[in-house]
């Protein structure tokens, strides 16, 4: 399970270790290790989940993650045409700024049977009752 920006204690608790081996994506890591490299890590390592937390880097002088070609924007692309949104808590930061959560689930997951819909999603995950994380 990835979560992105920024989220490492989310894999902790839940015990889903992130396999692209990048834990953040605020500006200093993505200016550190590259955006390229963080992409392609994410790519070749295609998990089951993403969850995406709103984080908005004001003190950087961006946005929010996935929307500037400086911060994400090649990876949020290939999570939108590779993964389904199966569970969004809180709000829609990109529309009203105030907190939120997104969980996708890998398309080819879903067909085949690995992880199933959002109700057979990890014991440590399930949220179809509408609890938090």
């Amino acid at each position: 399970m990835a979560v992105l920006p920024q989220g490492a204690m989310m894999n902790y608790l839940s015990r889903l270790p992130n396999p692209s081996g990048y834990l953040a994506w605020n500006p200093p890591e993505v200016a550190a290790f590259g955006q390229e490299k963080m992409t392609r890590a994410l790519t070749n390592s295609s998990p089951n989940f993403v969850v995406e937390v709103a984080v908005h880097y004001s003190e950087y002088q961006m946005g929010y993650f996935g929307t500037t070609n400086k911060l994400g924007l090649d990876a949020q692309k290939w999570i939108e045409a590779n993964y389904d949104l199966v569970k969004f808590l809180g709000h829609d930061w990109l529309k009203d700024n105030n907190f939120g959560i997104k969980i996708y689930q890998r398309k080819n997951s879903l067909q085949a049977g690995a992880g199933g819909a959002l109700g057979q999603l990890p014991a440590r995950l399930n949220l179809a009752d509408g609890a938090d994380l």
